[in-house]
């Protein structure tokens, strides 16, 4: 197998362990909202319940209705809220010749991988 095949087997082993170590995090996850949401409705049914003795079905769904709707305006304010601005960071000036360098070690590490490969492929003819 080559040096792409070889690399491509170490990512896909790569990302299998990633999702592995990721699928109990997510599964948390979604159990916990499906819980807030069991939460909630139960929460709901409550209030409404409690509500409907008192002021009568009508007026209780009503008051229900409004509350939600209150939240849901109030949360979808706060999404609509632009997001405060980060100061930029400001980064030290790079030295005088620093990308020089970066050049020239690119071609240095090219020429010896050239080499290295060409001595090797002399060496199995």
């Amino acid at each position: 197998m080559g040096l792409v095949g070889n690399a491509a087997k170490s990512l896909g082993r790569d990302v299998r362990k990633g999702a592995s170590k990721l699928f109990v995090p997510v599964a948390l996850a979604l159990t916990a909202g499906l819980a807030a949401l069991l939460a909630v409705g139960f929460l709901t049914a409550s209030a409404y319940l409690g509500l409907a003795r008192v002021v009568g079905p009508a007026p209780a769904a009503l008051l229900l209705g409004l509350g939600f709707a209150l939240v849901a305006g109030g949360l979808f304010a706060l999404a609509r809220r632009p997001l405060p601005k980060a100061d930029p960071v400001q980064e030290p000036p790079a030295p005088i010749g620093a990308g020089t360098s970066d050049v020239a070690s690119l071609i240095g590490f090219t020429l010896a991988f050239v080499l290295a490969r060409t001595i090797a492929k002399a060496k199995r003819d």
